[in-house]
């Protein structure tokens, strides 16, 4: 009897361990994909961040040496 118990009760150890390993892979899985995920967003982000600054640069540029100089000779 006793050598039964003691067999059920390794059997039960065993489940549980392997439970906590795949729990543990889920686990890594899930982080692994939340920061790719967030990276994608940040690069996203960024892109457009970056473009709209690279716009305004050039809208500025266009109006202090074009704009500016032609209405500057007109008045």
């Amino acid at each position: 009897m006793a050598a039964i118990k003691k067999s059920r009760l390794q059997w039960i150890k065993g489940l549980m361990l392997f439970s906590q390993v795949l729990l543990l892979l889920f686990t890594a899985q899930w982080l692994y994909n939340q920061y790719n995920d967030q990276q994608e967003q940040l690069k996203k982000n960024l892109t457009k961040v970056f473009t709209d600054v690279q716009q305004r640069v050039s809208d500025s540029l266009l109006l202090t040496n074009v704009i500016d100089p032609v209405t500057a000779n007109r008045a």
